[in-house]
């Protein structure tokens, strides 16, 4: 008996020691007065560094969900599943669908929240879709070109979605034009993630399971961002609480955390 209650004891001290530790951690976490800071405020720097990250992308590259591929690292997951917990938008609107598997995983995990949302996902070719997502209720395809948004997203479309919004901007294509239009529609406390602006973003997979090569993609994405933030100072806040969760800018989508204001 007395073995047991010193076995109980122990796990119990455990217990406490992580309880004090993550609580301490939680008291570093940006509160709402701190966590929303201006672009021109951050650093085109990360956490994590080019060898983790080329190790890391192995990994993404093989990341599924319900068998379907996603491409999404896992400390992307981590932090939008804190996102959707957070903000329970009403839409998401994702910017680049291939297979499906992040429409899937997003509609999945809002249902899992007791959320009532709408997922929408587009692409300029739908011809990839899995089957298994078109069976989905929650989720909306829409095929077309991001280079004409408003023939894609048109005003009618926008107006009738509800808020809270987050906007995933996974396309690559048009960044400016998809920030510009956008931008005329959302409200305070809609989100828009721009992904893969980390600076060694340099090769994505292509729909063929080839690579396209692009040197400065990272770069070129997180120069589109700052130069719309200047133009329209103060309304688009990064928000420091998930673009630095993982360290300074610990994520593939460096400073692409962005809150309307």
């Amino acid at each position: 008996m007395e073995q047991e209650a010193n076995k109980s004891n122990s796990a119990s001290s455990f217990y406490d020691s992580f309880k004090d530790a993550r609580d301490k951690l939680k008291n570093e976490v940006p509160d709402d007065r701190s966590r929303y800071v201006r672009m021109e405020t951050r650093e085109d720097k990360s956490a994590i560094t080019g060898e983790a990250f080329q190790a890391i992308k192995k990994g993404k590259c093989l990341t599924e969900w319900q068998g379907i591929i996603m491409w999404k690292d896992p400390l992307s997951i981590t932090i939008y599943q804190s996102m959707l917990w957070e903000l329970k938008p009403a839409t998401i609107i994702e910017i680049g669908a291939f297979r499906g598997g992040s429409a899937l995983w997003l509609a999945d995990h809002v249902t899992t929240f007791g959320l009532k949302s709408r997922v929408i996902s587009s692409d300029i070719d739908l011809s990839n879709l899995d089957p298994k997502v078109k069976q989905n209720d929650i989720i909306t395809f829409i095929q077309g070109d991001i280079y004409k948004i408003d023939e894609v997203f048109p005003e009618s479309l926008l107006e009738s979605l509800p808020h809270p919004w987050m906007i995933i901007e996974d396309s690559h294509e048009n960044v400016a034009g998809q920030l510009e239009y956008f931008y005329k529609y959302m409200v305070t406390g809609d989100y828009f993630v721009a992904e893969d602006t980390h600076h060694d973003t340099i090769a994505e997979s292509s729909a063929d399971g080839g690579l396209i090569h692009k040197p400065n993609w990272g770069p070129e994405k997180m120069k589109v961002l700052r130069e719309f933030c200047k133009k329209h100072p103060g309304d688009l806040l990064v928000d420091t609480r998930y673009n630095d969760m993982f360290g300074y800018n610990g994520t593939w989508n460096m400073n692409g955390f962005l809150r309307k204001m």
